[in-house]
């Protein structure tokens, strides 16, 4: 199956075989996608806001652990994949001068390309992730997986404090 989105916000199905488009989704519900280039699907949710009258991401691509969506104003931003909670946090880098038209990972997820609309530049970004802080002593005693780097923290503002992007 192929999924897409079109101008007017919805998200289509079609089979591979012909193009026809499948009119029942909910039969797609448990389907792993082998990619996730579609701005509007459930993995992709959390990144857009309750209400918007313009269309505000151009792109968006996954490396199984991170979602990267660029926008109409020229930002790179970074989810923790899948961005299903409504508002999930993210890291926000600017990318270019305006309009960013795509962003796709190198095969091992190491690098980030955005594409710029007006300034017709390709930008490359190296993705790292830094080590997590270290926990209170106080969390410690309460809470025995506060030693992990994961530990007691939600998994939505793991992004700030663990990613960081540089343009390289």
């Amino acid at each position: 199956y192929i999924r897409s989105n079109c101008g007017g916000f919805d998200l289509l199905f079609h089979k591979n075989e012909d193009g026809a488009v499948v009119n029942s989704p909910s039969m797609l519900k448990d389907v792993k996608w082998a990619s996730t280039t579609c701005c509007l699907c459930w993995e992709a949710q959390g990144m857009w806001p309750e209400v918007t009258d313009e269309t505000m991401y151009n792109a968006c691509d996954s490396n199984g652990s991170l979602l990267a969506a660029v926008d109409s104003r020229g930002n790179l931003c970074l989810y923790n994949f899948p961005a299903i909670s409504k508002g999930a946090l993210s890291l926000h880098k600017r990318a270019h001068v305006a309009q960013v038209t795509n962003v796709r990972f190198n095969a091992d997820g190491s690098y980030l390309f955005t594409a710029g609309g007006p300034d017709r530049t390709l930008c490359q970004w190296r993705v790292s992730r830094r080590a997590a802080p270290a926990p209170r002593p106080e969390a410690a005693a309460t809470n025995p997986a506060a030693g992990t780097a994961d530990a007691a923290v939600p998994i939505e503002s793991q992004v700030e404090s663990k990613l960081s992007i540089s343009d390289n």
